[in-house]
């Protein structure tokens, strides 16, 4: 395998995600697992499909792939060659005019969401060099934000997620922001796409993606056992059911015969302590 990724991230505009450009010799075939991000796949030349709960998708050369709650495949063909774009939830809220919840699970053209306009941008963008057109891109995007939506409770919530999610709870989330069960589950669907609680599910198993990976990096003594609890997991039967769900897989069998880092299921932002 053979895979050049080039970051083109800019560190002036986060609000923007990552770019990257990518480039293959032979054909990639890879799973992932959900990872509380929003892709979109810009092709330049070659073929690309990404195959999950919604059948096979990417058959268009700009499309965004929604949050996923289950596993999918993605195959790249070989000499395919394009950016990879990527969100959170709140970054992408700021780019798109409709609540999340409807692009959950969803393949969608780029063309269908953004318009006429931005495809034929985008077709003159891909044509120039990696480096003018990621430029080209950033400039794109920025022209994309709707500024007047306040995200700053949401933002606030993730965090709180993001710092513990073995302790977080949808009812210590409640209590925190004076919200009610609905009026939070509202807010998810608009801002996030999903609910509360899955959301925790998801922080909680990609925790313990990122524990494992720190353990095997370092070589240090563990079980799956260990870092199950220490990822937030009451017992083995729960870590069990949730890796079920999430990769369709037992815990032995992905953590030991797919490595999640180069699977492209970790998330290099979910802190191992």
């Amino acid at each position: 395998m053979n895979v050049t990724l080039v970051n083109a991230q800019s560190p002036n505009n986060s609000a923007l995600g990552s770019i990257r450009h990518f480039s293959t010799e032979q054909p990639i075939v890879y799973h992932t697992t959900p990872n509380l991000n929003f892709d979109i796949w810009l092709l330049v030349k070659g073929d690309a499909h990404i195959t999950g709960p919604f059948g096979v998708a990417m058959n268009q050369q700009a499309s965004m792939l929604g949050m996923q709650t289950s596993s999918t495949q993605f195959v790249m063909q070989p000499h395919t060659e394009g950016f990879h774009l990527r969100f959170s939830p709140v970054q992408l809220y700021h780019l798109v005019g409709m609540p999340l919840r409807e692009l959950t699970h969803q393949p969608v053209a780029l063309m269908d969401l953004w318009g006429q306009t931005f495809h034929e941008n985008y077709q003159t963008m891909v044509a120039s060099p990696p480096q003018q057109a990621q430029l080209g891109l950033e400039r794109l995007l920025l022209g994309r934000q709707i500024l007047n939506r306040d995200t700053r409770l949401i933002q606030q919530v993730i965090r709180t997620i993001a710092d513990d999610p073995a302790s977080a709870s949808v009812r210590q989330l409640c209590q925190s922001t004076g919200y009610a069960e609905r009026q939070l589950q509202r807010l998810f669907d608009e801002q996030v796409g999903m609910s509360p609680r899955t959301f925790i599910k998801i922080s909680r198993f990609q925790r313990a993606i990122a524990l494992f990976a720190h353990y095997k990096r370092r070589k240090a003594p563990f079980t799956l056992l260990s870092v199950a609890l220490e990822a937030g997991y009451f017992d083995q039967p729960h870590f069990i059911r949730d890796c079920r769900q999430f990769t369709n897989k037992t815990p032995e069998q992905y953590f030991w015969t797919m490595d999640p880092v180069l699977s492209g299921s970790y998330n290099p932002e979910a802190k191992p302590t």
